[in-house]
């Protein structure tokens, strides 16, 4: 027989031990605890908690809350506005529009109803729950769905989701671990934060910080819908996206692993670096620089005065519509339509499919198919440069010290001034030697305290018209001409004309 207990006192202690009892709370602020069997607990007041265990809770007051503590328990919400907070495993909780919280570690529960607004405090927790705002503010939840959520993640957070096929909308804000299963077509991941890490397929997945601070978040699925508008964010993808990743934020790193599998990315924002293999990618904005690194990529530039940059090791890309391009990669290979290269590293193979202004930086080395194009090319100190199918009117000028030239039906002018180096000329020269390999070259000396070698016959006479030079022209015993009319110079030829032009001078 079921005995009835009515309390209408608040801010006391109560103690339930007797069995099938049935407790009517109607004050507010107490605490009840419930040791029998087969007991229940009808509340109607606020700020109540009832500890117990497989208890029949009812919340039937309008505004009413409680905190329930403990396992297997049963409760009920049938008022309005209700707050319940539970702690404890397997308990059940049957609601509509009622506000849940979840605490304690390594709680679990079953949420049915719909509309409610559920926060999940404690680590560990495992819920089921149906429709409703979702909002998970600890590490290592377990989340069943038994209807579409709308999910909300904390900072410092994780969730492991099954969403059963239902379609949910998911915030993310930062640090968060966050891994969705049999989620429904349509569902949305908006990352309003940085240095999240994501393992989700099928989805809308949308990159927002307005600033990711330099801090990356990862992406781990197949067939992710992706955009990064936010700003200074760093995005690894790892898989194959559905459709374009589009960029439109600036200075964000975007790298993309899809197992070599083709795919495309969209940069409409400024300053951006892509990491792909693969891609076709696609430069909009205009006035702005994108780096690249990757193999197998093509880059196409719609946007104006633009430049792209080829980094990382060994990448390779072919790019059209650039106003400039840059390799900055060691052993990079770059198929170029731009009218302005500029190569910065070692190893560089450029195919060109338009003539070029072509820039080197110190220490680079490049080998040039020049598809026929008249070049014009500019070395600086210590650069090797190979050039192959070049037009007859390409020119070559060496302004740095120490090049190393392989070309031929090419004017080749070395133009280093070395006079001041150190407070003066360095020691005869031997820092400073050049050398030009190739048939049919119009050679001009015009630099100072330089030691250049031409290895072939040139075309026409070798003009020297610096000081303190020291030319050698070793072409084979075919006849030439070398015309002087710079102070101080050591000619060093076999049956060549050597015509000395300059007045009060010396020539060796």
């Amino acid at each position: 027989m079921t005995t009835t207990l009515t309390s209408t006192v608040s801010s006391t202690s109560l103690t339930v031990s007797a069995s099938d009892e049935e407790l009517i709370l109607i004050g507010n602020n107490d605490k009840v605890t419930v040791t029998g069997s087969g007991d229940s607990v009808s509340v109607t007041g606020t700020s109540n908690t009832i500890t117990a265990t497989s208890t029949a809770v009812t919340l039937s007051g309008n505004a009413s809350s409680a905190t329930v503590v403990g396992a297997g328990n049963v409760i009920t919400v049938t008022g309005t506005s209700d707050v319940v907070t539970v702690s404890g495993a397997l308990d059940t909780l049957l609601a509509s529009s009622t506000a849940v919280t979840l605490t304690g570690t390594s709680s679990s529960a079953v949420v049915t109803g719909d509309g409610n607004t559920i926060v999940v405090a404690g680590a560990s927790d495992t819920l089921t729950a149906g429709s409703g705002r979702l909002t998970i503010n600890a590490a290592g939840t377990v989340l069943t769905q038994t209807d579409a959520e709308t999910l909300i993640l904390g900072s410092s957070a994780g969730a492991s989701v099954n969403a059963d096929g239902f379609t949910d909308q998911v915030t993310l804000a930062s640090n968060d671990t966050f891994t969705l299963t049999n989620n429904g077509d349509g569902t949305a991941i908006t990352v309003t934060g940085y240095s999240d890490t994501i393992t989700a397929s099928n989805v809308a997945v949308a990159f927002t910080a307005s600033t990711g601070s330099g801090y990356a978040s990862t992406l781990t699925g197949t067939y992710d819908q992706v955009t990064v508008s936010g700003n200074t964010m760093g995005v690894t993808v790892n898989g194959v996206p559905n459709g374009p990743v589009l960029v439109s934020g600036n200075s964000d790193t975007l790298t993309v692993n899809a197992g070599g599998a083709n795919g495309a990315v969209v940069v409409s924002g400024k300053g951006d670096v892509v990491n792909a293999t693969n891609m076709a990618e696609t430069l909009t904005a205009s006035s702005t620089t994108l780096a690249v690194t990757g193999t197998g990529d093509t880059v196409s530039v719609t946007g104006t005065s633009d430049t792209v940059t080829l980094t990382g090791s060994s990448s390779s890309a072919v790019v059209t519509g650039a106003s400039a391009v840059v390799v900055a990669g060691a052993s990079d290979t770059l198929t170029t339509d731009s009218g302005t290269i500029t190569l910065n590293s070692t190893g560089t193979v450029l195919t060109q499919t338009a003539a070029a202004a072509i820039t080197m930086g110190t220490s680079a080395s490049a080998t040039v198919d020049a598809g026929g194009l008249n070049d014009t090319i500019t070395l600086g100190d210590k650069d090797t440069l190979t050039l192959t199918d070049n037009g007859a009117g390409t020119s070559i000028a060496v302004t740095g010290l120490g090049g190393v030239v392989t070309a031929s039906n090419a004017a080749v002018t070395f133009s280093a001034a070395t006079d001041n180096v150190w407070g003066g000329s360095y020691w005869g020269w031997s820092y400073y030697y050049a050398t030009l390999t190739g048939s049919n070259d119009q050679v001009t000396v015009s630099g100072n305290t330089l030691t250049v070698t031409v290895n072939g016959a040139p075309n026409g006479p070798v003009l020297v018209s610096g000081s303190s030079n020291n030319v050698t022209i070793n072409a084979g015993g075919v006849s030439g001409a070398v015309e002087v009319s710079g102070n101080s110079n050591t000619v060093n030829v076999a049956n060549s004309a050597v015509t000395l032009s300059s007045s009060s001078t010396t020539l060796s």
